[in-house]
């Protein structure tokens, strides 16, 4: 076998080159992704201020729109179960609670706040042992909160009640 050195050097340069053009890739695609959770926040947080106002249909379409920018992301997931929760869509609400939490990293504010809505929503459908169970996985996850407290204290009635 007979070695080239220039060969060599070539399949360096292109071998170079090629780790080049993806690492841009890479970075363009980053800042896609960043954007595109950016603007999904964005929509969740226009959501939310549009429900505030009543203003429903436009606060449904914000957040549809989140959900499509950007399914990844808790936030979206929590909002959407908070629409749910307060247009009377109980069942959908608990749903999206619960794929806000798979989505949530342990510290994330989305995961406490789905794991009470939880409970709340359990212990308003009168199903007072789940609502228990994610009280108290709120708990574990976070100090008692004045909602927490009451929650509890209702729940702690209703069984006894039983």
């Amino acid at each position: 076998m007979i070695f080239y050195p220039r060969m060599g050097s070539v399949f360096l340069v292109l071998l170079l080159l090629s780790a080049c053009s993806t690492g841009r890739a890479t970075h363009k695609e980053r800042d896609e992704q960043a954007k595109r959770v950016t603007t999904a926040k964005i929509n969740t947080q226009l959501g939310m201020v549009y429900l505030k106002i009543h203003n429903v249909e436009r606060a449904k379409q914000k957040l549809l729109s989140a959900m499509n920018q950007a399914p990844e992301i808790p936030e979206v997931w929590y909002a959407m179960g908070y629409f749910m929760e307060q247009t009377g869509n109980s069942v959908q609400a608990g749903q999206h609670y619960q794929k806000a939490i798979q989505k949530a990293n342990r510290k994330d504010p989305e995961k406490l706040l789905s794991f009470l809505a939880l409970a709340r929503l359990d212990y308003n459908g009168k199903n007072f042992i789940d609502a228990k169970k994610n009280l108290d996985r709120f708990l574990a996850l976070s100090s008692p909160t004045p909602e927490s407290v009451l929650l509890a204290r209702k729940l702690d009635l209703a069984v006894r009640r039983e």
